[in-house]
Order: C-alpha cells, then structure tokens, then sequence
C-alpha cells in the first residue's frame, strides 16, 4: 500500500514504515504537542521527513524544510503520513464515549488539551479566562 504526496511542487511515495522508522515518527509528533511558531514547523518537517523515511532515506528535515511547500501542502502531508501509519483519529460511534474525555471534563476542554476537535463535529468552545479557582471545602 502506497500512497503519494505534494510538496514543494514534487510528489512524494509513502511507504509503510518499519518499526524503526515509526519511533521517528512518533518522537517527532511528540515535538509537536504543545508547540507553535516555529517549532511547530520544525517538528512537522521531522515528521514528513520520518514518514518519507521508507521510500525517501535522503528526505532530511532540513531537505523538507527547503522545499517551497504551503502550509496547506505541510498539513495535508502530516494528516496522510498519520492515516499510512495508523494514527488517525477514532472516529466515535454515536452514543459512544470519547476516551479524551476525563470524568467531569467537558468535550470541548478535552479537545483542546488534545488539539482535535470533538468527534460529534461541533465546534469546541473557548475555555473560561480566568480559570474557576479551586474553593476548600470544610
């Protein structure tokens, strides 16, 4: 199973990675918790680096990041690089609990701590500024 991907103008096969190649990915998703800017891009070029490990070996993160590739080009290779690598989201079935919920959490907190949407596809809301304070109790 292959799949193919553009950046930067030139098409890229995707090949199922070995176990291997898959600790890259995954470490470098790790990066990409809770980063922005920069950093984020940084570890995204990792990312597409290590998915294009198995049918690209000389795709540097630094290669990825010389190629005139759109934002849009970037997530559309990062989301099909998950999906190849069996990382895509659970799609919930109706009725059923989403796991990223904490008892007493709400949807839409839990989908911004994971930085995913709902699965019910509503949009999440905005968490409340200040935070509740924590009251004691007698």
């Amino acid at each position: 199973m292959s799949e193919t991907i553009r950046l930067g103008g030139r098409d890229f096969t995707l090949q199922p990675l070995t176990l291997g190649q898959l600790r890259h990915l995954l470490d470098a998703l790790d990066q990409m918790a809770g980063a922005s800017g920069g950093a984020l891009i940084d570890a995204a070029a990792k990312l597409v680096a290590a998915g294009l490990a198995a049918a690209h070996p000389d795709m540097t993160a630094d290669a990825v990041l010389d190629l005139s590739a759109s934002l849009s080009e970037l997530n559309t290779a990062v989301a099909a690089i998950l999906k190849l690598a069996g990382l895509s989201p659970k799609e919930l079935v109706p009725g059923e609990a989403d796991p990223r919920v904490k008892p007493g959490e709400a949807a839409s907190t839990a989908a911004m701590n994971t930085g995913t949407a709902p699965a019910s596809g509503s949009a999440p809301s905005t968490a409340p500024w200040p935070p509740a304070a924590a009251t004691a109790t007698p």
